[in-house]
């Protein structure tokens, strides 16, 4: 029965790049052509050909995603993501939505913000462009991100240098949140005039979005955002001499491994043992198997025998979870204890035996 139950026959379609079948199953089921889920698929892949089928199958150029996300298919075209580059698929599938009636100023997505500020976020200038021509509009913080002075200077007048969306970011927080700097006509340079017109017009460098993280609430500030986003070294440089508060960057910046940031973070006194629900950067990076940066902190004073709410030291985590053994060599060469045990009585090794982790077994056997 086409009753819009068979969205799925069309995702699958999507994702094997079959336009035949997308085709026909839009056609025989137009109910399901129009669900938010297939014309999302087809716009984060890049499938121009495949937006118009679903189109003219009657799909909402305007859907809203039904997931917490809450994309719009422009912004799931433009969204930047680390590990998916853009291609030209997506700048065909853009033009294709906004021409088919996609609207250039409708927030969405996670950060509830219009299509031109998630282009601008990715530095994808030709999707900038291609808004700016459909009549995308923008407004303080919009400006910020795109480093148009005269817009940004005349609302700083209008509305004021702090004002903020609806979910507390200011305008500074939106020019951290740019990439358009790694644009080689625009540059660092461009951005940290924009960082002075604000800053000289009295921002507050320390106001945040409150962002809940598990049971805490994290102060998502400006050098967050250039530390975690973007990891603009000039930017961050910047903004710790202006005075930012280098706390709650320490978890990104050690996620994120870059020495030129966690060294100028170093510089302007971060606290690499700062907590956030429980763990210390050390900790957090382990927990979620990412220890690139783990000789670093251990390096500029991370506390190896810090524990975790469970009372599981970097070690116990090493060996529960599986990182190399190269990091517990490192944990234990900077004081680890392999015979401290967790809250509920364990050692490392217990651990390690427990999730046939073979290679640290062998290792702290031999300690």
């Amino acid at each position: 029965m086409a009753d819009g139950s068979g969205y799925k026959v069309l995702c699958a379609a999507i994702a094997d790049g079959d336009a035949d079948t997308l085709r026909a199953a839009a056609g025989s089921d137009p109910e399901a052509a129009r669900h938010w889920k297939p014309i999302m698929d087809a716009a984060f892949a890049g499938s121009a050909d495949m937006i118009g089928v679903l189109l003219d199958a009657g799909a909402d150029p305007n859907a809203v995603a039904g997931t917490p996300g809450r994309h719009s298919p422009l912004v799931r075209a433009m969204q930047p993501h680390a590990t998916i580059p853009k291609h030209a698929g997506h700048d065909a599938a853009v033009g294709v939505l906004l021409t088919r009636g996609a609207d250039p100023d409708l927030a969405a997505g996670p950060h509830g913000m219009p299509p031109l500020l998630y282009a601008a976020m990715g530095g994808f200038e030709g999707f900038v462009e291609k808004l700016r021509a459909a009549g995308a509009r923008f407004d303080i913080h919009g400006a910020a991100m795109l480093y148009d002075f005269d817009t940004l200077r005349a609302e700083i007048a209008r509305v004021g240098v702090d004002f903020s969306d609806a979910r507390g970011r200011t305008p500074l927080q939106h020019l951290a949140w740019s990439g358009m700097w790694k644009l080689p006509h625009v540059g660092s340079e461009r951005a940290l005039e924009c960082l002075d017109v604000l800053l000289e017009a009295g921002a507050d460098i320390g106001l945040y979005e409150r962002m809940l993280e598990g049971d805490e609430a994290f102060p998502a500030t400006a050098l967050w955002r250039a530390v975690s986003w973007q990891e603009h070294v000039a930017l961050v440089r910047a903004l710790l001499a202006a005075g930012a508060d280098p706390k709650s960057s320490v978890f990104s910046a050690g996620f994120g491994g870059n020495e030129e940031i966690l060294e100028t973070l170093h510089a302007h006194g971060a606290d690499w043992n700062w907590r956030l629900n429980g763990r210390t950067p050390l900790l957090d990076l382990i927990h979620w198997r990412r220890p690139g940066a783990v000789p670093w902190l251990l390096e500029h004073g991370a506390d190896v025998a810090a524990t975790d709410p469970d009372g599981r030291t970097a070690l116990h985590l090493a060996a529960l979870r599986g990182v190399k053994v190269d990091y517990l060599e490192s944990l234990v060469a900077h004081g680890a204890d392999p015979a401290a045990r967790d809250g509920a009585g364990d050692t490392a090794l217990d651990l390690a035996r427990r999730k046939r982790r073979t290679r640290a077994v062998a290792y702290l056997e031999r300690l």
